[in-house]
Order: structure tokens, then C-alpha cells, then sequence
């Protein structure tokens, strides 16, 4: 089946419309950005993968694999949790603490210092720091997830949620929060 380009509001799946038919005809965002996230998945997977965080999961038996799903998606939900701490206990913006001590503990290095220190020597701390683990540990999963049983390319499924999102009802039809 040939997809053909139609506008936002004709996105249907009975249509066969794909992410990159979406991107192409309603978005200006350009298709190398997309393809970019893309990479950005695969590079957080990868990491996770280096560091060793997937080598004990590597011959987990098939029954096993909900509760290795659900210790990740509650990690996902450990670091929404530390976004929550920062809100009620800083201003939400981003600062910086050094390499711990003797004792474990790291010091916020003022703004005056940060020009001693090479890039990934600071730890950048803060709301939006939690959110970006919210997202690589989101983006880790999905790389895996695909990896693994082929579940979609999370830019892609991102598209074709947009897209869907984009026809529904202001605030989902009268949802409060």
C-alpha cells in the first residue's frame, strides 16, 4: 500500500499515514530531527548498555521480563520523584555540584569556578536535570524495548502520538488535571 501525504487533520490509521508522512506534511520540524532523537535514543541505551546496567538482564528467562519492565519503569518514576524534591526544596533552576569528598558529600560549585572545571567534571543538579533522567532513563527503556521485540522507534511513535493528540477534544473532552 502506497502512503500518501495529507494534511494534520486527515491523519487516520485506517489511512496508513506514517510518522514520516506526518512530519513531512503537518510539522515544521525537519525529518534530520527526528532522525537526530533517534539517535539520541539509541545513544542512551548504549551508554546504560557500557556501563553495565542491562548485563545481568542478558539471559533473564521470558517469564522474568514484566518485573524487569516494571524495576525500569519504576526507576523512570524515581527520578520524576527527585524532580518533585527539587521543586519543594530549591528554585528549580539548574546548578552544579563537584566530585564528592571524603566524606560522600558534593559542594554546589558558584558560577566564578565553573571555568576551573572540564565538561562532565560538574554534576549539573535541579529540576530540569531530573527531567533529563526522566528521559534517558525513558529513552533507554524504549532502545531496549525495540531492541529487543521490536516495539517501534520511540521518535516515530512520538509522531504518530503528536499526531493523534493533535485531534482530540481541548483537554481530552473535559479532564481537570
Amino acid at each position: 500500500m502506497k502512503t500518501k501525504i495529507v494534511p494534520g487533520a486527515d491523519i487516520s490509521a485506517e489511512k496508513g499515514l506514517r510518522a514520516e508522512d506526518y512530519i513531512n506534511s503537518v510539522t515544521d520540524i525537519p525529518k534530520s530531527i527526528w532522525a537526530g532523537f533517534s539517535t539520541i535514543v539509541k545513544h542512551c541505551y548504549d551508554t546504560s548498555k557500557a556501563h553495565g546496567w542491562w548485563a545481568k538482564y542478558d539471559d533473564l528467562p521470558e517469564k522474568f521480563l514484566p518485573e524487569l519492565i516494571a524495576s525500569k519503569l519504576m526507576l523512570i518514576v524515581s527520578e520524576a520523584a527527585e524532580g518533585l524534591e527539587e521543586v519543594r526544596e530549591n528554585d528549580g533552576g539548574v546548578y552544579y555540584t563537584g566530585p564528592p569528598n571524603e566524606h560522600g558529600h558534593r559542594r554546589v560549585v558558584p558560577e566564578s569556578e565553573w571555568g576551573e572545571w572540564k565538561f562532565g567534571d560538574l554534576k549539573p543538579e535541579g529540576l530540569i536535570s531530573e527531567i533529563a533522567d526522566v528521559i534517558i532513563r525513558c529513552n533507554d527503556l524504549a532502545a531496549w524495548l525495540n531492541e529487543r521485540f521490536g516495539a517501534g522507534d520511540l521518535a516515530k511513535v512520538m509522531v504518530q502520538k503528536m499526531a493523534y493528540n493533535e485531534r482530540r477534544k481541548h483537554m481530552h473532552g473535559g479532564k481537570s488535571l
